[in-house]
């Protein structure tokens, strides 16, 4: 059998908003993970990322490669995305079997199939095991039914299956096929995180702290980690198969586990790989050690997420770092020259604009090299979503689901939106053309071009 991946094109102004400018485009490791699964278990696999490769043909192309299977994989903001992709494939090709899989379906199954009657089955959660299955259920002619970890329609009704376990070990999982993706060096991070040539990594899933903005369906709150072995093994097949010399580790939280962390700088150390490196920590729970062995093993920027720096939000969204203790962990990192970029969140659900100014205030006098603002956004499966509902309108236009600049998928009842957008443009404004941020990047003409492309533009200005 054959199986087509596919990730479907979405639009940088709806997926980063006013943003687009900076936009990233990150290989689909999800997809590549599923399709060195595949790959594995004797299937015969092919990836075509539409972010990528937008100017293709998806007719010529399904009829050139004949799959049996087509895969589309989507997250919220993406949904109509996927929903039209998946209208196009099955007019021309009705009897193909296609898959939706990723974070929306996952999160709202049912609603996804009604929502998009082109979807013959959905994956939900974790996908390689499910997927593979699946695929040998069809293959063989066997019940849908026995296969966990599924949604599919039968006699003009949906049936869902029982929930498919999460992967203990992650080691079972070959290394992504990245080799399957076309031009490999058109991805690229936005500039606070990324080098030269640099690719993404993904070394655990699950995250086991509780924001209540945050949905974890699909790799729940139980962590699970590759091994430093493995970890190390995928470092030597980038630089080897594609010449990187920068890796950002795109994990909730790189440092969930003091003793995971500390092995993995080690191993990377031992095997001498020469790479440099960026993750996402949780800063309130690293030490001086630590950071002090991660510099030693490459790292020279790490993301923190802030979110608020007003105290009553910070129990709203149950994320609780006192200044005194945050500003302590910002110094030991300082104090080893690694980079820090910290994001922060506002409009929550309640929260007033004078609470809003307070972090913005407060963030952009931070010690800190780089700083993102974001909208809050009512995700499906968040706790906080249903205070949203409370407090002002959700909106029902999954375009809107970013989190970025103009991109406002929640209505506060308190606070109007063009304000809420005003804020968090000032707060760019204020930061990244202030005289501290100006000073440290001066020799930096790429970030400078960047950031008064965006600043600068008319039609920002005229939106302002």
């Amino acid at each position: 059998m054959k199986i087509l991946l596919i990730n479907p094109f979405t639009e940088g102004r709806i997926v980063y908003g006013g943003l687009s400018p900076f936009s990233p485009f990150l290989p689909p490791l999800g997809l590549c993970y599923l399709a060195s699964f595949l790959e594995k278990n004797g299937y015969a696999v092919k990836i075509l990322d539409l972010n990528i490769l937008s100017n293709i043909n998806i007719i010529d192309s399904i009829n050139l490669f004949d799959p049996d299977i087509i895969g589309v994989t989507s997250t919220t903001v993406a949904f109509n995305s996927a929903k039209k992709l998946l209208q196009i494939i099955k007019t021309s090709f009705p009897d193909k079997i296609t898959v939706l899989g990723g974070p929306h379906i996952s999160v709202l199954p049912s609603e996804a199939m009604a929502e998009c009657p082109d979807i013959d089955i959905g994956v939900i959660g974790e996908g390689e095991v499910t997927f593979c299955e699946l695929s040998n259920a069809i293959s063989n002619k066997h019940d849908l039914g026995l296969c966990k970890g599924i949604i599919f329609r039968k006699n003009n009704t949906t049936v869902r299956t029982g929930s498919m376990p999460l992967i203990d070990n992650l080691d079972i999982l070959p290394l992504p096929a990245r080799h399957l993706l076309n031009d490999f060096n058109k991805y690229h991070h936005h500039f606070l995180r990324g080098g030269k040539k640099i690719s993404s990594m993904i070394t655990s899933r699950g995250c086991p702290y509780a924001c209540t903005f945050c949905d974890q369906t699909v790799f729940g709150r139980e962590v699970r980690g590759h091994s430093p072995g493995y970890i190390c093994e995928e470092i030597k097949m980038l630089k080897r198969d594609f010449n990187i010399d920068f890796i950002s580790f795109e994990d909730d939280s790189f440092n969930y586990s003091s003793k995971r962390l500390r092995n993995i700088c080690q191993e990377i150390i031992k095997e001498n790989l020469n790479i440099f490196w960026g993750c996402s920590i949780r800063i309130d729970t690293i030490d001086r050690e630590d950071v002090q062995l991660m510099k030693r093993a490459g790292c020279n920027k790490i993301y923190i997420g802030i979110e608020t720096l007003n105290n009553r939000i910070r129990k709203l969204i149950n994320k609780q770092t006192e200044d005194s203790l945050l500003m302590e962990k910002i110094k030991i990192v300082r104090d080893f020259d690694i980079k820090i970029n910290a994001s922060f969140m506002i409009g929550f659900p309640t929260e007033t604009e004078k609470e809003i100014a307070e972090t913005i205030d407060r963030a952009i006098r931070l010690p800190v090299d780089g700083e993102i603002f974001c909208l809050y956004t009512p995700y499906p499966g968040t706790p906080l979503r249903k205070l949203a509902k409370e407090n002002g309108v959700v909106s029902s236009d999954w375009n809107t689901y970013s989190n970025h600049l103009s991109t406002n998928a929640f209505y506060p009842n308190n606070i109007d939106v063009k304000i809420l957008n005003k804020l968090l443009f000032s707060a760019y404004k204020k930061f990244y053309f202030s005289f501290k941020f100006l000073r440290k990047n001066c020799y930096n003409t790429r970030i400078l071009r960047q950031l008064i492309k965006y600043l600068l533009r008319e039609r920002l200005k005229s939106a302002y």
